[in-house]
């Protein structure tokens, strides 16, 4: 009867850390799967940034377009002056 409390003991525990390699396998799984999708994520968000910075750079600097509204300022200027000469 004693051996056979042992062999259920031993069996018990056997079980038991077999859940606990389980219960760490299944955590080391869903550790992974997060960081994949950490890492999907990091991809995607610096895709964004290039897009942005490629977006950017296809834009008129300021100084570019304060210099377009001085010219144009300045042929309105001249086109005014010289209606009002007529």
């Amino acid at each position: 009867m004693i051996r056979l409390a042992q062999r259920f003991t031993n069996v018990t525990n056997l079980t038991h850390k077999k859940e606990i390699f389980k219960g760490r396998n299944s955590f080391h799984a869903i550790l992974q799967e997060l960081e994949a999708q950490e890492e999907i994520r990091l991809k995607e968000l610096l895709q964004s940034v290039k897009t942005l910075e490629d977006t950017l750079q296809d834009l008129p600097s300021i100084e570019d377009h304060i210099a377009k509204v001085e010219r144009l300022t300045e042929q309105m200027e001249k086109e005014l002056e010289e209606y009002l000469n007529e």
